[in-house]
């Protein structure tokens, strides 16, 4: 089995390749091959080819070490926010990848692609974040991951069965990992193997031969940290009639966004912001298509609103928000019932600004 690094003689690599995320080599070649740090590299280990960039290059004593990231290894590099609205899952994609200097793989599923998201917020954060939140939307079995080609790939996991011709040399069930003596390097993570489902795979290719090891998916990894779990203040800039609010973020993470929901915590409760108002950015369920405001603790005062007062499943009663001026320029809450209720009656008071509140 020949094994080159752009051309130069490979005495050891190893290859890892994870379910989620961007391969790695990190390759000793002999010689020092003409290669630079941050330039696209192809290693071969006999028909098997891996395209990606060298991340760190070393020599010593007439030999060289690289690492070679699969694609332009640019997976961390931070994108800038933006929102969208009524786009296929395809355009925040292509942007992002393209934001980074990454490439989509051609074989992605077009019908992924194409996918409509009512809105889309992507958050000023590492380009791996995006592809997790996109994977995580499109469905509970989408992965993504840099191929040997260097594209990126997002899809369903399918888990097709691998042809392949090896040795079993250990199967190690307490951690799930095979042992293999293949004839080539070709087993990949997503395929199955004998039964066994395949997450991560690397082969080691040394003048002995090629060696392989593939772990099966145990366990489920820990998610990764989601940014969409997080609230952020915002400012109101304009709310449309229909109560939803067109925000300004502090965070240079979120970008301005228009048209997001406002929820108050009562059903039935509406309320005029005037601008400028400090708001805190919510996502549900930390659901990027489905971001949402809530009065926040920072400050500012509302203006005029209603409340719905309920006391059982039939029996309700609208009351009127007032707002009344001090003596001393303070606000007064008063809520004005406008229904007789059936006893008992549940009445809900909103401290929806500093002052005192009453009750008439």
């Amino acid at each position: 089995m020949v094994a080159e690094l752009s051309g130069a003689t490979v005495l050891r690599a190893t290859v890892t390749m994870p379910l989620r995320g961007a391969w790695t080599a990190d390759v000793t070649t002999e010689g020092t091959p003409m290669l630079a740090v941050d330039t696209a590299a192809s290693l071969r280990l006999g028909a098997a080819r891996f395209t990606g960039t060298i991340r760190r290059l070393t020599s010593f004593a007439g030999r060289a070490g690289a690492r070679l990231v699969g694609g332009a290894g640019r997976l961390a590099s931070q994108l800038p926010a933006r929102a969208y609205s009524q786009t296929p899952l395809d355009l925040p994609l292509r942007h992002a990848l393209d934001a980074a200097g990454e490439v989509l793989d051609a074989g992605v599923d077009p019908s992924l692609l194409g996918r409509t998201l009512s809105r889309w917020t992507r958050l000023g954060a590492p380009l791996s974040h995006e592809l997790d939140a996109l994977a995580s939307t499109a469905g509970p079995s989408v992965s993504w991951r840099v191929l040997d080609t260097g594209g990126v790939w997002i899809g369903e996991e399918t888990w097709p069965i691998r042809e392949l011709a090896a040795e079993l040399l250990d199967d190690d069930l307490n951690v799930g990992r095979l042992r293999l003596a293949p004839d080539a390097a070709t087993l990949r993570p997503g395929d199955m193997w004998r039964g066994r489902r395949c997450a991560r795979v690397t082969h080691v290719w040394t003048a002995d031969g090629l060696r392989t090891e593939a772990w099966s998916p145990l366990t489920r990894e820990d998610p990764p940290a989601d940014l969409h779990a997080r609230s952020y203040l915002a400012r109101v800039v304009t709310q449309h009639a229909d109560g939803t609010v067109d925000l300004v973020p502090d965070s240079p993470l979120v970008p301005p966004m228009a048209g997001v929901p406002l929820r108050l915590g009562v059903p039935g409760l509406r309320v005029e912001l005037p601008s400028d108002q400090r708001v805190r950015l919510h996502f549900d369920a930390g659901n990027p298509q489905r971001p949402f405001a809530a009065l926040s603790d920072a400050g500012g005062t509302l203006r005029l609103g209603t409340l719905l007062v309920v006391t059982n499943t039939t029996v309700g009663a609208v009351v009127t928000v007032q707002w009344f001026e001090g003596a001393e320029g303070g606000s007064t809450l008063a809520l004005a019932a406008m229904a007789a209720l059936t006893p008992p009656l549940v009445g809900v008071l909103v401290p929806l600004t500093v002052g005192t509140a009453a009750v008439v």
